[in-house]
């Protein structure tokens, strides 16, 4: 079931001591949709000091499930720590069990899973793209890039001097890579939680040194 509790800080701003809910498991079906639209507009971890008015961010760990995909993601801002002692997650019978280490990464895990996208594939594809991206424009460095929805399925990209290029989502390359790589993902362990930009170089790895 959800659990939640209350914690206090001092707002950044003006000091003020403001106590605000923090989840430590948040189960979609059993909370009310507001929770919900608040994770997916990323504004679940935002705190509003009622005293100055200003916003800030509480970084809390969280396990996010889902049961009507269903999936099971782990927000572990220290991934050595969740390496060390995550047994929880063994507890779950789902096939998608997910650990991230940002919120922004959460957000964008529980966007794939809900469009239905293998996030697996998924992250292959943009580091394709990101490929693609680098040798077109060889002197920005990426900071980081992310899968977006708005009017068109989008690979944001950010860069270290703050600029943000979009890219439509090539979905025929999504066909091709998910075809292409079905034996590589098959023997992917269920308990390959973490599955990033790393996880999709360090898979493409694997498969060129077999050629």
């Amino acid at each position: 079931m959800s659990t939640v509790h209350t914690a206090q800080f001092p707002c950044p701003a003006c000091g003020e001591v403001v106590v605000f809910p923090v989840w430590s498991t948040l189960i979609a079906q059993e909370q009310p949709l507001q929770a919900k639209q608040l994770l997916e507009d990323g504004n679940l971890f935002e705190v509003n000091c009622p005293q100055c008015r200003g916003l800030f961010c509480s970084y809390y760990p969280l396990v996010y499930v889902d049961y009507s995909y269903p999936f099971v993601i782990k927000l572990a801002y220290d991934l050595e720590e969740h390496r060390a002692s995550s047994p929880e997650l063994a507890l779950y019978d789902i096939e998608i069990v997910r650990v991230v280490s940002s919120i922004e990464e959460l957000k964008e895990k529980v966007l794939m899973i809900e469009r239905g996208f293998d996030d697996r594939v998924l992250e292959i594809v943009k580091l394709l793209m990101l490929m693609v991206f680098a040798a077109e424009y060889p002197g920005l460095e990426v900071k980081r890039a992310a899968y977006e929805l708005g009017e068109q399925q989008l690979l944001r990209i950010y860069t270290t001097v703050n600029t943000v290029v979009e890219r439509e989502m090539i979905l025929e390359l999504y066909a091709e890579v998910k075809e292409r790589f079905a034996a590589e993902l098959e023997r992917v362990s269920r308990t390959d939680y973490h599955i990033d930009q790393a996880w999709a170089q360090a898979l493409l790895q694997r498969s060129a040194n077999k050629r």
